[in-house]
């Protein structure tokens, strides 16, 4: 009896055990799911998350914007709270966490869809999505982050397209140019052990070629001087390293709403998919991010009325006119070789536009076309790729090796890190890293020691002898055991307070930003970092103003806060919001990115031949810009300065036998600001200025300016600006210093 009673009681506890773990049907609060699945059902809520596109994958050493793509199931009471990404920084005496923030209403029965674009920079703990009300958490979920490490050989290709195999014979095709073929005008060659060492060792970048229309000569071959070996040669920058293909196939919903959640990916590729639902957000973000330097390729299966009607039609460099059927494609086939079977060849018919330019064919019959638009480029290939005989053809990964090249060759120039990486110094420059410059240029330093020796002074030949005098008086030296650490005490601290008053009662702030601007399109792009040292310790808000602007904490920083507080981003259609702990006197740096459309001209600029070869520029802005150069086909100008508003004519000469970096940077005196900026920002002018090929061939760091120039389409001016780009407002008082550097395409 006394068995059968200790068996009930097990059997209950057993059951107790099972109902509150939630493993009887019925029984459990919430459902069970994967781990980091992005999926959890908590009552009446469920949460189901995508993030980036395939896979969630993070390097060490860098970060980047992801898409969070949250749909929100509610089938119990109303809710009204906020929707909640949280992620940690890398592991370090510096880590801290992150909150991406978005309010929400939830009423019965709803079901909704939120995209937050998150900044992810370690994968050594998955992100957390929460959705929380009142304080409490009514469902939390985590997504899968792999941690990569070293260099990311791979060349992210985003396909817009209904079918999962679209691209996929393209799949590991190494993506370089090699030295001894033009794209688009020479046949494929077979790609020997020599021809990839030449390429991962230096050349010509695509210089050799790339974009160039049939039969154009390459002039970065001609017979010029050789110049001098520039900085960037030294540094063993190579833009020719190859990289891996690897598409992806997503839905055109998944289309970012947000231009920097296109990080993870280095081309685009619009297929065969529905494009007419594309929201406003989609296509802004598509467009601004081809503005930023992106690469868009749209095949001849696109939606071309989906194309039409979200406003995206107009960044083709072709005109669509249909469908038509061929028997054959010499245009191709001469160039890639044949193809495997005589079946009747459809493509889309369409005509070059202005702007644009045709690789391949004519100017009635464009079958390959590009244009450039801001700083990024778009492409146009008239076959759709799923259909045969192009779906089998053999040469399909050589031409597609060069309609991503751009991509490839960009992301081969960009830093990791351009923030927190450390350039070998210019011997012109006493500065030594973007951290560096901000600190000089907010002109922090460490309070002064005068204070400390002072009333080290005054406790020596006053406090001190003070002290033993009136304990001997009063007869109680044996106080001298209390007095004396007491007086130190109040010594330090009134010290201390001193030195911190005398650095004044203003929170100081320094920024130094890379702004490249497009006049003929408007579009005008920052790329920036802020150093910000408040004068208190609390959370204090900081504002920056924008649709288009993203602000980060920057892990190449120092802490943000002792404490365990989150820093806290939210953004709505006018500004980007952030709530960052901070200490009294501890530096916080931020990365900044922004991008506009719309945007005034800056410059007007009118060249004259009457008199030998000269330029009157105009300054239509409300700030100075100093120490600047105009460069054209015509010629280049000496360094001047030009006020608000001001306008002059200024002469020019010709070209010199080196690339612009090397003599731009001989131009500005030693150990000034300019110089210093100068060399910091380099490697993002190369990176990141684009919107010609000549940039693409090397423009500001190896090509010779006898030979750069005659190419360049629209004229240059660069110079330096004092006025921050990046408006921003502080909870408290701000004493703020800015320096920009302009690129401005006239």
């Amino acid at each position: 009896m006394i068995e059968l009673r200790t068996a009930a009681v097990a059997l209950l506890l057993t059951l107790v055990i099972a109902a509150g773990s939630g493993i009887l049907p019925g029984a459990r609060a919430q459902d069970v799911a994967p781990p980091d699945s992005g999926i959890v059902r908590t009552g009446a809520v469920e949460i189901a998350v995508k993030a980036g596109f395939d896979k969630l994958e993070i390097s060490y050493f860098a970060g980047m914007w992801v898409p969070f793509r949250i749909t929100i199931t509610n089938a119990g009471e109303p809710i009204t709270g906020r929707l909640i990404v949280r992620t940690e920084s890398r592991p370090s005496p510096n880590s801290e966490v992150r909150e991406f923030v978005k309010d929400v209403q939830l009423p019965t029965g709803s079901r909704q869809f939120h995209e937050i674009p998150v900044y992810v920079s370690s994968g050594h703990k998955a992100p957390e999505i929460l959705l929380v009300s009142d304080g409490d958490v009514v469902a939390m979920t985590t997504v899968r982050v792999e941690r990569t490490f070293g260099r990311n050989d791979r060349l992210e290709i985003a396909v817009v397209d209904t079918d999962s195999t679209t691209l996929s014979n393209i799949t590991s095709t190494d993506i370089f140019q090699s030295p001894n073929r033009k794209p688009f005008e020479s046949g494929p060659l077979s790609i020997t052990t020599q021809d990839q060492e030449d390429s991962d060792g230096g050349g010509t970048g695509s210089g050799s070629g790339a974009g160039a229309p049939q039969g154009a000569q390459n002039p970065t071959t001609q017979n010029t001087p050789s110049p001098p070996q520039s900085r960037s040669s030294r540094r063993g920058r190579s833009n020719q390293q190859g990289l891996t293909a690897r598409p992806i196939v997503i839905q055109s919903e998944d289309l970012p709403r947000d231009f920097v959640s296109y990080d993870s990916l280095d081309a685009v590729v619009i297929g065969d998919a529905p494009l007419s639902q594309l929201t406003e957000d989609q296509a802004r973000a598509l467009r601004l991010w081809v503005a930023s330097g992106g690469l868009l390729v749209v095949t001849g299966a696109a939606d071309v009325a989906g194309l039409r009607s979200s406003g995206l039609d107009d960044l083709l460099p072709a005109e669509a006119q249909g469908a038509v059927t061929s028997a054959s494609l010499p245009e191709l086939t001469d160039i890639y070789g044949g193809f495997d079977a005589s079946e009747p060849l459809l493509i889309m018919s369409a005509r070059a536009r202005p702007g644009g330019r045709t690789l391949i064919g004519s100017a009635d019959k464009s079958i390959v076309a590009e244009r450039d638009y801001g700083s990024g480029l778009v492409r146009f290939v008239a076959y759709n790729p799923r259909l045969n005989p192009y779906r089998a053809w053999s040469g399909t990964r050589h031409l597609w090796t060069d309609l991503l090249l751009p991509a490839a060759e960009m992301k081969s120039k960009q830093s990791n890190n351009w923030i927190g990486s450390r350039r070998r110094r210019s011997p012109r420059s006493n500065f030594s890293g973007i951290q560096d410059f901000l600190f000089d240029l907010a002109q922090i330093e460490p309070p002064s020691a005068n204070y400390f020796l002072l009333f080290l002074l005054m406790y020596i030949l006053i406090v001190g002898p003070v002290n033993y005098l009136a304990l001997r008086w009063m007869r109680r030296l044996e106080l001298a055991w209390l007095t004396i650490p007491g007086v130190v005490i109040l010594f330090t601290v009134v010290s201390v307070t001193v030195a911190q008053v005398s650095r004044g009662r203003h929170t100081v702030a320094a920024d130094l930003s890379l702004v490249e601007a497009h006049q003929q399109e408007g579009t005008s792009q920052v790329i920036g970092s802020m150093l910000v040292m408040p004068v208190s310790k609390d959370t204090h808000e900081i504002a920056f103003d924008g649709r288009d602007t993203f602000a980060n904490s920057s892990d190449s920083g120092p802490a943000m806060s002792a404490t365990s507080d989150a820093v806290e981003s939210q953004r709505d259609q006018r500004e980007f919001r952030m709530r960052v702990p901070m200490n009294t006197w501890t530096a916080n740096l931020f990365s900044l990115r922004s991008i506009s459309e719309g945007a005034r001209p800056l410059f007007s600029a009118e060249e004259r031949t009457a008199a030998g070869p000269s330029v009157i520029i105009k300054n239509l802005t409300d700030a100075p810009i100093t120490q600047a150069v105009y460069v054209s086909a015509a010629g280049l100008s000496s360094l001047f300065d030009l006020a608000p508003g001001e306008e002059k004519e200024i002469t020019l000469s010709g070209p010199q036998m080196m690339a612009f970096a090397d003599w731009y940077s001989a131009q500005l005196a030693q150990d000034s600001h300019e110089a210093a900026i100068f060399d910091n920002l380099e490697d993002l002018l190369v990176s990141r200025v684009g919107g010609e090929q000549v940039f693409r061939n090397g423009f500001f760091e190896q090509m010779p300016m006898v030979a750069s120039l005659a190419l360049l389409e629209r004229p240059l001016l660069i110079g330096f600006v004092e006025k921050s780009p990046n408006k921003m407002s502080f909870s408290s008082s701000l004493k703020q210093r800015s320096k920009s550097l302009y690129v401005i395409h006239l």
